[in-house]
């Protein structure tokens, strides 16, 4: 993959919201109907229409869809999105795992512990749910 550098390649309106310029939509490499972005320290998955998504920079990267689901920060909370950009579970937990076998492990009120160049998430209630969102069992201190 070759990187490129674009300078004014997007900008943020009064509300926060980017906007890709039409150069590098234009330029940008699609696979599977999306690209991926880098700006401002944060990922995003980004469609030919200019629609994003920001998601979670896992393993220096744009974290990856698992079973057809990502993992996206909204309003400081991890919720998960399908290939369209919809959010089909909300961004209810302080931390969640990728899908795996139809099921996330997730948590609420655990905090980041960084050791090193990796950062643990400790404390809080941890569980499983499903891709519809719903916990498989009361959620546990871990």
């Amino acid at each position: 993959m070759e990187l490129t550098t674009l300078v004014n390649c997007a900008q943020r309106d009064e509300k926060g919201k980017l906007h890709f310029s039409p150069q590098l939509l234009k330029k940008a490499d699609y696979s599977e109907g999306m690209t991926d972005i880098y700006m401002d320290k944060s990922a995003y998955y980004v469609k030919p229409d200019g629609r994003a998504l920001e998601v979670i920079i896992f393993d220096n990267g744009p974290d990856g869809f698992a079973e057809g689901l990502v993992r996206s920060r909204v309003n400081g909370k991890i919720g998960y999105f399908n290939r369209r950009f919809e959010q089909v579970i909300p961004a209810d937990y302080d931390f969640g795992w990728s899908f795996e076998n139809g099921r996330a492990l997730v948590c609420s009120g655990c905090q980041p512990q960084p050791d090193g160049e990796h950062t643990a998430m400790v404390g809080g209630l941890w569980g499983y749910i499903d891709k519809q969102g719903k916990p498989l069992a009361p959620f546990k201190p871990r």
